[in-house]
């Protein structure tokens, strides 16, 4: 197949490149592929815990999109680790409503505690993400 142009389905760049199934610049469909292989990791940690591990590629973009690629809990630094809000160890799994981008350094603050016992990180940065992650269960109607 040749080259062809076209508009990115995720940054909305124009750009000339071979076809692929998402309709992605290069840079965005490395990213992707990235995101794919840590999220069938993350995955993958939730099934041998017998948890739930529904999140797909589309919804961890998603969220990603949401929060700019930075950090759910800073807002400051990118991210760089999928964070489970209620960690795995405690019953989370890695789902839409429980996976969160986290910088290494928030990501290590929260020391893989239940929020409510985080003491490391602002309660208001805590409560922002913990009402992001209940509007998604509204938006999807997850009980």
């Amino acid at each position: 197949m040749g080259r062809m142009r076209g508009i990115c389905s995720f940054c909305g760049r124009n750009f000339t490149g071979f076809p692929n199934k998402r309709f992605l610049c290069s840079r965005c469909l490395a990213q992707w592929q990235n995101e794919y292989i840590m999220l069938a990791r993350e995955k993958l940690r939730a099934k041998r815990a017998g948890l739930l591990s529904t999140l797909t590629l589309e919804q961890w973009m998603q969220t990603l999109a949401f929060f700019s690629g930075k950090c759910a809990y800073c807002l400051e630094r990118p991210y760089q680790a999928m964070e489970h809000f209620i960690p795995l160890r405690l019953g989370g799994g890695t789902t839409f409503d429980n996976c969160i981008p986290a910088c290494k350094q928030c990501n290590s603050l929260k020391q893989g505690l239940h929020p409510n016992a985080v003491t490391s990180i602002p309660k208001q940065d805590i409560e922002r993400v913990y009402e992001f992650l209940q509007s998604l269960k509204t938006r999807v109607n997850i009980s």
